[in-house]
């Protein structure tokens, strides 16, 4: 398994939470079941994208929250194992395809930022705004000389080559943004010999901060005392930044 993947995966898995048969309607595209499970009513709708090795459920408490304010939907693709800019343009068929109304708001968390990121800049127009929870940073690994060993840097920089080029050609469209930074990496501890944990936290930050600061209403958190899921260990501060993030783009 690639290296960057392996880590929000095993990650999730150390955090207790494994894929499950996420409750949904059922809507095939090009011959696969996707299920797709949307609650509320008002607009614009909030879609949230897990993480790799993550299911829905991981929103399940924020989901709760948005639902007492806006429309909010989950999903379950057949594969996860696929490009990022695949699972943007297939996020976006499976909306269009099941009559959902845009402009959406995304909101993605680690390597689900990729997704909400290329598919806010390949569909301007269907985006009302995103809340990125704890994003994964394309270039960290650029960064990361001497923090970590170096045959991991390499295969994370080649892992995930790909999907860096995708994001620097693109831009983000001028909406409401807010990135939420954790106080871990979300390398597993087990993972962690020859890596400079503190360092590689710093790099993260600065780029997340980056990140925000590249659109005119960006805004940057740092949740401290928050380890990498921070939608499960403080969801009202995810379900306070989407509701803020929704304020700004109705206005």
């Amino acid at each position: 398994m690639r290296l960057a993947l392996g880590f929000a995966l095993i990650s999730a898995l150390l955090q207790g939470i494994t894929p499950a048969q996420d409750p949904g309607r059922r809507i095939q595209l090009e011959g696969q079941d996707w299920f797709l499970d949307c609650q509320g009513d008002d607009h614009p709708t909030v879609v949230f994208e897990s993480g790799v090795g993550s299911s829905a459920e991981t929103w399940s408490e924020v989901r709760e929250g948005v639902g007492e304010f806006a429309r909010a939907c989950t999903y379950r693709r057949p594969e996860a194992r696929i490009g990022f800019d695949r699972r943007a343009a297939e996020l976006r068929k499976l909306l269009e395809t099941a009559g959902e109304k845009g402009p959406f708001l995304l909101v993605g968390h680690s390597h689900g930022g990729y997704v909400a990121r290329l598919l806010a800049a390949s569909w301007p127009d269907g985006t009302a705004g995103l809340v990125l929870v704890d994003p994964t940073p394309e270039s960290l690994a650029l960064e990361a000389e001497g923090l970590m060993p170096e045959d991991h840097r390499q295969m994370w920089i080649q892992s995930e080559a790909e999907v860096r080029d995708r994001l620097l050609e693109s831009r983000l469209p001028d909406r409401p943004l807010i990135v939420l930074s954790s106080e871990q990496t979300g390398i597993p501890a087990a993972m962690a010999e020859g890596y400079r944990l503190d360092r590689l936290l710093e790099i993260g930050l600065r780029l997340r901060e980056a990140l925000a600061a590249s659109v005119p209403r960006g805004e940057h958190r740092f949740l401290k005392g928050t380890g990498h899921f921070i939608h499960r260990e403080r969801p009202r501060a995810v379900v306070e930044a989407i509701r803020q993030v929704r304020e700004q783009a109705r206005h």
